[in-house]
């Protein structure tokens, strides 16, 4: 059995003593996938070490077909990789000293898979493994299929929300195995950026990242983690083909050539240059000002249950097409609907009705663009989110990441119950659901100005408002005297006094009182207008 949890190790504090400790390392998790494919002839041919783990034949005939080769081959690969690089060297995981130690842990029995054949348990699976193992070491490294990959990159994010860490998936179109491989490439790429380094908080500190990334840049990223010895990105994000692009913004755009995944509605959070990883200078402009990661007074790590335990099953993806007739599905069956729209989020009028009928027996419905690039909106009579208030717009938030971020919340044990309405009536589960569908939980919603973001603001007025005060009480029963000079009283709230003044002044309160300061549920709404307090 693969231990990889040095709790009795005497150079690691137990997290359980409350230290807070950070074990050097990256942490590799192999899942499956192109990378770690051979031939089916290779795979005939394979006579398992003394001590390897199992390896079962897969079925079929064509010698040339691609399956899951056996983790030892894929370690002992990786390690003459590593070697090759003279940065890095895979170790066991009592052997990790340094930040440029790799750990290299493969999923155990059939859970390594094309990722064609992906659940939501597999997404599952995976962070479980992150969050178990998250103390020990300081970023994490995904070998993942390519088919599926967007969907496991965004799944990640809103399932670790609060990660301080690097959460890096990536994966190659040619297996590692074959010479012509984009592996490498990739899998180093990754590690660069797992262990990149920005400059420190200390305006006079002289440490700078270890790959020549811009250090004003990097101080004034928002998707950075300070740290005593510098900044680290933090939550989930994909490199591929020399890019590194945040996790709920990425689409596959090609199924063959190396470049397979983009970023078309966010810009790139880096890239390989020279040889070197460097962070995109726009982080830190107002474009990125919303996808503040690292401001975390949530400091929240959770991953919701994904079992479907609470029986409303998982979402029903509806791509739309000319002619299509909603009575060809069985919404019955599902709680749940993402609409592939087209354009804008327009569809026919005929679906309004069964819509409608849905909604009323207590689903949900979430509505984005089929587009590359662009966002969804009520500007036309056809937009399926003006045949009824209660569907959700999600911007411009890619499917991927639309289906991942509903899986998610609808799995979530504190989602309000299933509750019967009338026409355009809000039950909590709509005004619950519409809410957090229409703001960025994990940097998957980039607003295009300030106006927009306002206004979408004012859409979910109450809760906002109503948050707001929760934490002008709490801060002024902490520090009375503190709400009494600094924070706006609640009777003067409107949107922009909350992103500005109330704002700024609940920051300066955590920055004196440390980021726990504010209670886990009383911290969405900083995160939510973190950008206009700027």
């Amino acid at each position: 059995d693969i231990c990889f949890f040095p709790t009795l190790d005497p150079r690691f504090s137990s997290p359980s003593q409350g230290v807070d400790f950070t074990m050097p390392g990256i942490l590799v998790i192999d899942t499956g996938g192109t990378f770690s494919m051979w031939p089916r002839q290779e795979a005939a041919e394979y006579v398992a070490p003394v001590g390897a783990p199992d390896y079962t034949f897969p079925d079929g005939n064509d010698p040339d077909e691609l399956v899951v080769a056996p983790s030892s081959v894929i370690e002992t690969h990786l390690r003459l990789m590593l070697i090759r690089s003279k940065k890095f060297k895979l170790v066991k995981y009592d052997e990790a000293f340094t930040l440029h130690d790799i750990v290299y842990y493969p999923l155990e029995g059939d859970a390594r898979i094309d990722s064609a054949g992906a659940k939501p348990s597999s997404w599952a699976a995976i962070a479980d493994v992150i969050e178990e193992t998250y103390a020990f070491y300081n970023g994490f490294v995904i070998i993942h299929g390519t088919d599926t990959l967007a969907y496991t990159s965004a799944a990640l994010a809103f399932q670790l929300r609060g990660a301080s860490k690097p959460i890096i998936v990536t994966g190659a179109q040619i297996p590692l195995l074959d010479p012509h491989t984009d592996a490498t490439n990739n899998f180093l790429g990754a590690l660069e950026f797992a262990t990149w380094r920005g400059r420190n908080l200390d305006h006079d500190a002289d440490i700078v990242d270890n790959a020549g990334a811009d250090a004003a840049a990097a101080e004034r990223s928002g998707i950075l983690q300070e740290y005593a010895d510098g900044r680290q990105l933090a939550g989930s994000f994909v490199f591929f083909g020399n890019k590194l692009m945040l996790g709920t913004t990425v689409v596959k755009i090609d199924s063959q050539r190396w470049n397979a995944f983009d970023s078309p509605r966010v810009p790139l959070v880096g890239e390989i240059k020279d040889g070197n990883a460097t962070v995109n200078e726009l982080i830190g402009t107002a474009t990125y000002d919303w996808r503040d990661l690292g401001f975390r007074p949530l400091r929240r790590y959770t991953v919701p249950d994904m079992t479907n335990s609470a029986g409303d099953g998982w979402p029903l993806l509806i791509h739309l097409y000319p002619g299509i007739d909603l009575a060809l599905f069985n919404l019955a069956s599902v709680s749940a609907i993402v609409i592939v729209a087209h354009g804008c989020g327009n569809g026919p009028k005929e679906m309004a009705e069964p819509l409608r009928t849905f909604l009323n027996s207590g689903g949900v419905v979430a509505v984005i663009t089929e587009c590359l690039a662009g966002a969804t909106g009520r500007h036309y009579a056809a937009c399926v989110a003006g045949f009824d208030p209660r569907i959700a717009i999600c911007a411009n938030t890619t499917m991927p990441s639309a289906f991942a971020k509903v899986t998610v919340l609808m799995n979530d044990p504190d989602k309000p119950p299933k509750q019967v309405t009338e026409d355009g009536n809000h039950s909590p589960r709509h005004k619950w659901f519409c809410s957090n569908m229409g703001m960025p939980l994990a940097g998957e919603i980039l607003y295009d100005s300030l106006a927009q973001y306002y206004d979408k603001l004012k859409d979910s007025g109450p809760t906002l408002f109503q948050q707001a005060k929760e934490i002008h009480d709490f801060i002024s029963k902490l520090d009375p005297d503190f709400a009494k000079n600094f924070l706006p009283p609640p009777d003067s709230f409107t949107v922009p006094l909350i992103a500005g003044d109330f704002l700024g002044a609940a920051l300066k309160f955590i920055g004196m009182n440390g980021s726990g300061a504010i209670p886990e549920q009383l911290g969405q709404v900083l995160y939510h207008v973190r950008a206009l307090g700027r």
